[in-house]
């Protein structure tokens, strides 16, 4: 059993990719955004996905803020950007998630209030355990 795009999903995102990076004039915001959310939209079923669309991002918010928000404005993608549109095309069809992976060579285990665990042989729990995780959760609310 897997879990992955649906062929038709998976080429219409391969096209979309390809002809953004191959595009001979500059694209919209508004049209990069569009293939950022249909790449974002896919994570759960190509692994790895979320690796490759940063410099995708970090290009499109860069022209949105020169272009004070505009996302009808054109913009011009990195090399990086390009780069990883081309991991897109040349991925999505094939990579696909694991459903079940290998053993765990080790186990902690805990009861449900989460204040004891166990270890191997070693167990810890009980009041200053409580003491301890109430000035953590105080310290971080701060």
């Amino acid at each position: 059993m897997t879990i992955r795009l649906t062929r038709d999903k998976a080429i219409d995102l391969k096209k979309a990719c390809k002809a953004l990076r191959t595009a001979s004039k500059p694209q919209t915001i508004r049209e990069v955004a569009r293939i950022i959310g249909k790449i974002v939209a896919s994570f759960p079923g190509v692994m790895y996905g979320p690796l490759y669309h940063r410099e995708l991002d970090k290009d499109k918010t860069q022209a949105l803020k020169e272009a004070k928000g505009d996302f009808d404005a054109t913009m011009a993608l990195s090399q990086s950007a390009k780069t990883e549109l081309h991991w897109w095309e040349c991925h999505v069809e094939n990579s696909f998630p694991k459903l079940t992976h290998e053993e765990p060579q080790q186990k902690i285990t805990t009861d449900a209030s989460g204040w004891g665990a166990e270890y191997q042989d070693i167990s810890t729990g009980g009041c200053g355990l409580s003491l301890k995780l109430q000035i953590t959760l105080t310290t971080l609310k701060c």
